[in-house]
């Protein structure tokens, strides 16, 4: 195994790791604090690996097409990752953060902090 994949892999391992050594209390994780570290991390997770995705999906669409439409196809990708940004703005965080029941959120939905 190379150098590189061992540093990428304890750099994930440290940043799972990191909600439980960052909300332990007295050497004791409480669940619900534990949960939202958890929460967190995954969301995280989840945000990069749709950033990889829109990544990936510029080259294939790039790599089908003629170099003079390469722009516009990078702008347009640029752009649909611009509107799910404000979609899960506007719906995702309420749906997925919000009090309701313990599948799905029924508040907090356009969040201003």
């Amino acid at each position: 195994m190379s150098r590189k994949w061992i540093y990428s892999l304890s750099g994930i391992i440290a940043v799972m790791a990191f909600p439980i050594s960052a909300y332990a209390a007295e050497g004791e994780v409480r669940g619900e604090v534990l949960q939202v570290g958890l929460n967190s991390v995954f969301v995280f997770v989840a945000a990069m690996l749709v950033f990889f995705m829109q990544a990936g999906f510029a080259l294939l669409e790039a790599g089908s097409l003629r170099m003079k439409n390469a722009g516009h196809v990078a702008g347009k990708t640029v752009l649909t990752l611009g509107i799910a940004v404000i979609a899960w703005w506007v719906l995702g965080f309420g749906f997925a953060f919000g009090d309701g029941n313990g599948f799905l959120g029924t508040i907090r939905f356009s969040v201003r902090r």
